[in-house]
């Protein structure tokens, strides 16, 4: 009999084991020409393809003395984390023309503090527009 109750939790525990490993992460939408709020590594679906939202805080941190203020970077990777487009919050003229669409634009950036380093970057909320 304990035994067979042995058996049956480890049976039991396999299939927690494997429902867990399988669930993927939700993705979340992102239509053409609509305002969205995304934070840093978050799935999104544009057009079909997934991307993973990676943000990079690379502005000047507090207390620090800096000749550029530096800028917020959004990068999207592919399934196998390669770089698919890099977005640039101030040196516009760097940006390419996305793979997902005609044109990005970061709206607004919230939660974000005064200077580099002084917030988590998972806590700082990116409202983009994606153009096709």
């Amino acid at each position: 009999m304990k035994l067979s109750n042995m058996r049956l939790s480890i049976i039991v525990f396999t299939l927690l084991t494997l429902i867990s490993c399988n669930r993927q992460e939700e993705c979340v939408v992102l239509n053409f020409g609509e305002e969205i709020t995304l934070t840093n590594e978050t799935l999104v679906c544009i057009d079909g393809a997934e991307y993973t939202l990676i943000a990079l805080d690379d502005r000047c941190c507090c207390g620090c003395t800096c000749v550029w203020e530096g800028q917020f970077v959004l990068d999207f990777l592919d399934s196998e984390e390669n770089t698919v487009y890099s977005f640039q919050e101030r040196m516009l003229e760097e940006n390419l023309e996305p793979p997902f669409g005609t044109s990005m634009a970061i709206v607004e950036i919230n939660d974000a503090g005064d200077c580099g380093g002084q917030v988590n970057i998972d806590q700082i909320k990116f409202s983009i527009l994606i153009n096709n």
